[in-house]
């Protein structure tokens, strides 16, 4: 045995590698401690570090007797003795496990401690019909059951199903203090366009004309419209069938050229407030407007007249050609731009300008002058600009209230109540004015047309 236990220490000393020795142990404790992390149920840091054992305080001998009937003793009243007699048995000590209380009212008792347990409630039971419409076999609630049921194996019972109460909702009634109801009507169905509308909306711009050009020469021939009376019209039943047409077919461009404030900035109050008004619907527009130039029947202008003469016009100088060269230059830029223009000449293309020098702002464009449609309030045929059967008049309106514009229009009557249909009082200057009062002056009590006033 002595000679085996040297040999072993001579192969230890002498023969054996250190370090081989060294990794070798190192990689068998890596390899345990990972086994050991995968395979305890604990964390492997309370192999060295446990948690302190605590034991409860010992309590007096009365409260001892009252947790049970046999005898009890704190453990460091127990003697060695005590603890080999086999004449006493000695029961553990039970500490009192501490529940939380409510506190009563009154004065609490000096050392008195008081145990309050919630009463345990259970459902009801069913009747006998309800437990047997729930399922097919037979149920019990469990205060019928027997133990012979219980281990009998020649019925089955199923368990009681206890029905869930649902959330109550809340019934119609008078409101609640406090309370706001907020009536959101629901949004209206959106109706699928009709396959005549999908017709039109496939045609190019040409075509379209081309068809409503068609739909005129069938137009049905109209008795009485309720809207409109016929004998202003030359034909009524071409222009209520072309005004169908135009609601149909109807797409307007609008230049996004040009800055502010003369463009895309409307002049909503005033004298010359038509133009404005007419520029914000034109451009908050869904139904006529479109951002496909190629799907456009007319090209629109978006400039203010009234804005113009603001920005550009030197006041006592008398000279209107800044302002007509200004606008003979952006109508030079549209037609290099954009091929629309030079296709017709500007003959697709109109305006709208409600300020007296609107006409005058045109005479350095020739084709701005002649081919264009113009709505102008200064409607003078005198002058060459105006023409009649191409152009539109546009009435001034004043508006003095951009966010009320109806408001005091009219003297701030309804329509329907208004007695005077047209009025006017001036100076006789041209020869529209002297016609005028020849045939209107002191002949129609709805027609007030009056020279001079004082």
């Amino acid at each position: 045995m002595n000679k085996l236990l040297l040999r072993f220490m001579f192969l230890l000393i002498y023969k054996l590698g250190w370090r081989k020795l060294q990794v070798a142990c190192a990689t068998l404790t890596l390899f345990g401690v990972i086994i050991l992390t995968f395979v305890l149920p604990f964390p492997i840091i309370n192999l060295v570090h446990s948690p302190p054992v605590t034991f409860p305080k010992p309590l007096d001998r009365a409260a001892q007797n009252r947790l049970d009937g046999t005898k009890q003793f704190p453990i460091d009243q127990i003697s060695y003795g005590q603890l080999y007699s086999s004449k006493e048995t000695i029961q553990p000590l039970r500490a009192p496990v501490e529940k939380p209380t409510h506190r009563r009212r009154g004065k609490k008792k000096e050392g008195e401690i008081k145990l309050i347990i919630p009463p345990v409630t259970f459902p009801k039971p069913l009747d006998r019909a309800a437990q047997n419409s729930l399922d097919g076999t037979k149920q019990f609630p469990i205060d019928q059951v027997s133990h012979d049921q219980l281990n009998s194996s020649k019925e089955i019972i199923q368990p009681l199903h206890v029905p869930v109460e649902k959330p109550r909702h809340r019934r119609r009634g008078k409101k609640k203090e406090g309370e706001i109801k907020l009536n959101i009507p629901p949004p209206s169905p959106r109706t699928p366009p009709s396959p005549l509308l999908r017709y039109i909306w496939s045609l190019s711009h040409h075509e379209a004309l081309l068809y409503a050009k068609k739909e005129l020469q069938r137009a049905p021939i109209l008795a009485n419209v309720s809207d409109l009376y016929a004998p202003i019209f030359r034909n009524i039943s071409i222009f209520e069938r072309s005004y169908e047409l135009m609601e149909l077919i109807l797409k307007i461009y609008i230049y996004p050229d040009g800055k502010r404030p003369i463009f895309h900035q409307p002049h909503l109050m005033g004298i010359y407030a038509s133009e404005g008004w007419f520029m914000k619907l034109m451009e908050e527009n869904k139904q006529f407007v479109t951002r496909d130039p190629e799907k456009a029947h007319l090209f629109y202008l978006p400039y203010s007249a009234r804005q113009l003469q603001a920005a550009l016009y030197v006041v006592g100088s008398h000279n209107l050609s800044p302002l007509s060269i200004f606008l003979r230059d952006y109508v030079n830029t549209l037609a290099a731009k954009y091929p629309f223009w030079n296709r017709t000449h500007g003959s697709d293309h109109f305006l709208v300008a409600c300020h007296d020098w609107g006409p005058y702002t045109l005479k350095e464009h020739e084709e701005l002058t002649k081919n264009t449609i113009k709505a102008l309030c200064n409607a003078d045929l005198s002058e060459g600009i105006f023409k009649a059967g191409k152009d539109v008049s546009l009435p001034e309106t004043t508006i003095k209230v951009p966010r009320r514009p109806l408001r005091n229009i009219g003297g701030g009557i309804r329509v329907s109540q208004r007695p005077i249909l047209a009025f006017f009082a001036g100076n006789m200057h041209g020869r529209v004015r002297p016609e005028l009062i020849k045939h209107w002056h002191n002949k129609d009590d709805d027609m007030r047309i009056y020279g001079p006033l004082p």
